[in-house]
């Protein structure tokens, strides 16, 4: 009778590895673990949806991020505008915008949409602008 090899024989073959077990692999590290490798205060931009409960909070951490927005309102000019001075930019999501709004869902997709990335509103200020975001 012919020989099966050493596989046959319930051995490992040459140039392979077996993979560990699930109870054989180390736990992964917990952040608190890894020390100054880790960011303080800084949610993860990968799989950051994870994170959030509800859609509701999912909004909330969108809203004022750069994180998928697709236009910045630009707003003030000259002193006092921004935090140095200058105009402040606004990140904010035109979907969000046009389903919150009759006015910004005619500013994007209506006859005469703007496509423009960059809003200039130099007479609004960023505070109260926020404030009618939100």
């Amino acid at each position: 009778m012919a020989s099966l090899g050493p596989a046959a024989a319930g051995e490992q073959a040459p140039g392979t590895e077996a993979e560990p077990s699930p109870a054989a692999l180390p736990p992964p590290p917990s952040p608190s673990s890894l020390g100054p490798l880790l960011p303080l205060q800084r949610e993860p931009l990968y799989n950051w949806q994870a994170t959030k409960a509800s859609l509701k909070e999912r909004f909330a951490f969108l809203f004022n991020s750069e994180l998928l927005s697709d236009v910045r309102f630009v707003l003030g000019k000259g002193r006092g505008a921004g935090t140095a001075g200058g105009p402040q930019r606004i990140p904010a999501h035109r979907f969000v915008l046009a389903a919150g709004s009759a006015v910004f869902d005619a500013m994007f997709n209506g006859g005469m949409a703007t496509t423009s990335a960059e809003i200039e509103l130099p007479d609004v200020e960023p505070a109260a602008f926020l404030a009618l975001l939100r």
